[in-house]
């Protein structure tokens, strides 16, 4: 019986298309195995039968260690959350009533404590003691992992959010370059605002090795002015890969 073939020409294919990790695995390694049992099919295989199939079993091992880390992250997570529920009771039903009981009706203390008020206010930024007026920006980080450019983040000084407080309209920041630190902004050069506590400042190759100070400012919703602003921050040297 003479073999049938076809009249068009045969396009081949590998066919992987919506496979699973297993399905993957298990046909990979059939048609591996078969190229290496009929070598006469196609002579000279680069890479070797034998080289992909090692290859495959590179794969089974990191996918045996991927399932093995899920396994980890998932009892990590039940313990993760466990830990929170330990310490949100120890905050609300064991320290919350001795809070109640020696603060009285200091909301001062309170508010410097991060408790909330029943109706006054719950503790966040928006309260009175986390306004602009009573707070400042905070520069907490300066990062410097991409050469030339360096990214502030700020936050609010009392609350610890990047949320600014109600009475602040934005954060602007300011910068020196050079070895001495500046007292304020005023004579600083003035490089934009902040968005959502983030700032990134771009060098130009002739600051590299320079060192950098950085002052953030609150400026106010009502009259556009500075109201308060964060201590000089003295940034990394300027780097560049």
């Amino acid at each position: 019986m003479t073999e049938k073939k076809l009249n068009k020409k045969l396009i081949v294919t590998t066919n992987f298309y919506g496979m699973t990790d297993g399905q993957f695995i298990s046909k990979t390694s059939t048609m591996a195995k078969e190229a290496g049992d009929n070598p006469s099919y196609v002579p000279g295989l680069n890479p070797t039968p034998g080289d992909v199939l090692t290859v495959i079993d590179d794969l089974k091992t990191l996918l045996k260690k991927r399932a093995d880390l899920k396994q980890q992250q998932k009892a990590l997570t039940k313990n993760i959350r466990a830990k929170k529920d330990k310490i949100t009771d120890i905050f609300t039903s064991k320290w919350t009533p001795q809070v109640q009981l020696a603060v009285g009706d200091d909301l001062g203390k309170l508010s410097k404590l991060g408790f909330g008020a029943k109706g006054l206010f719950d503790g966040h930024s928006e309260d009175a003691g986390a306004k602009a007026a009573n707070t400042s920006p905070l520069i907490v980080a300066i990062d410097t992992n991409k050469s030339m450019i360096h990214t502030l983040r700020i936050v609010n000084s009392k609350s610890g959010r990047a949320k600014l407080p109600p009475d602040a309209r934005r954060i602007d920041i300011y910068m020196s370059i050079g070895d001495t630190e500046p007292v304020d902004f005023h004579k600083l050069q003035y490089m934009g605002s902040a968005k959502r506590g983030k700032k990134t400042i771009h060098f130009e190759p002739e600051d590299i090795d320079k060192t950098v100070y950085y002052i953030a400012v609150y400026v106010d919703k009502k009259t556009d002015k500075p109201i308060s602003q964060s201590m000089p921050k003295k940034s990394k040297i300027i780097v560049h890969d």
